[in-house]
């Protein structure tokens, strides 16, 4: 679920996905698939230790006058790879760029961030690595919540306010602290390198709402979105956790 993050700091600005039908038709909410639809057989595990994995994605939106805008995610984590092949992921860091902001999560977020349990398909030399699936900032079913009243947003980071923040920066304007909640699935596809793996996302569907915080004259963009480009390293480390990667 971590790599779906990265949508949730982009969405509502400069790179919005199209909205599939079974999406929220909340204003703020957006939605994003990209799927290769690829399957694989269990033939392999990765070596068991420590990973560094980095996954980027980038996508660009079209937007009246001023026109196609690139936005940037970057998201970086700790994989942990037992013996007998189950895997664990940790998120670090969540960072999109664009051209007249940047986002990301604050320490207390990431930190509430569960930690994802991952399916790793090794055949031959071909990786999948399925991160799952995940809700943040709010717990149940269904479309998701538009409200802070909502009884199913959740303060996963305990600082108050429902929802998990997000800080977002506009370029010369200033800072401001959103309160979102979302959910997403993610799926790697790669090839196996002597330290781990390298290669794309498969697969990225992440559904995300802003519940407050947003600045009341930054409008939303609706405009058509087209994927630029997406990849993935995953390298064994010594660094056992995300303060030794600084």
């Amino acid at each position: 679920m971590i790599a779906a993050l990265p949508l949730v700091v982009a969405a509502q600005l400069a790179a919005p996905p199209p909205t599939p039908p079974a999406a929220p038709t909340s204003p703020a909410a957006t939605t994003t698939t990209m799927s290769t639809g690829t399957t694989t057989t269990p033939a392999d595990k990765l070596a068991a230790g420590v990973y560094r994995l980095n996954v980027e994605i980038s996508v660009a939106t079209a937007l009246p006058v001023i026109g196609e805008q690139h936005t940037t995610t970057q998201t970086t984590s700790i994989v942990t790879v037992a013996d007998d092949g189950q895997a664990t992921a940790v998120a670090c860091s969540v960072e999109t760029r664009g051209p007249a902001f940047t986002s990301r999560l604050p320490p207390a977020s990431i930190q509430s961030l569960p930690t994802s349990r991952l399916a790793i398909v090794v055949r031959g030399d071909r990786v999948v690595v399925d991160m799952g699936e995940g809700q943040i900032g709010w717990r149940g079913s269904g479309p998701l919540p538009t409200s802070a009243a909502d009884p199913r947003v959740a303060d996963d980071d305990r600082d108050g306010e429902p929802g998990v923040r997000l800080d977002l920066n506009l370029n010369g304007l200033g800072t401001w602290p959103l309160q979102i909640v979302t959910r997403g699935h993610t799926v790697l596809d790669g090839t196996r390198t002597p330290e781990g793996a390298t290669g794309v996302l498969s697969r990225m569907e992440s559904e995300q709402q802003i519940l407050s915080g947003l600045p009341i004259d930054i409008p939303l963009s609706d405009g058509p979105v087209r994927a630029v480009g997406s990849g993935f390293v995953l390298r064994r480390i010594e660094a056992p956790t995300c303060a030794d990667l600084r």
